[in-house]
């Protein structure tokens, strides 16, 4: 047991071992250290950039085939008027 606890203090670092040895009061209006993450919110700016990028490019791609869609019955009407 004892060699165990010998173990365990040897792997520590040294300043935490001695940060957890101190008796010196914890401070009450120290600011909150812990990188909070929102989840939701990352969620929402992802989805949000995402739909928007999707939008765009689908919002393209129907150009495009409105654009092809023209373009070819514009030439088979004059190919069948003019055969």
């Amino acid at each position: 047991m004892i060699l165990g606890v010998l173990v365990c203090i040897r792997n520590q670092p040294t300043g935490l071992l001695t940060y957890l040895d101190s008796n010196d009061d914890v401070p009450e209006d120290d600011i909150d250290r812990i990188n909070v993450r929102d989840n939701l919110k990352l969620a929402q700016v992802t989805t949000t950039t995402a739909t928007g990028k999707l939008l765009q490019l689908l919002t393209a791609i129907a150009a495009a085939a409105a654009a092809i869609t023209t373009t070819t019955t514009t030439r088979c009407r004059e190919f069948w008027l003019l055969a």
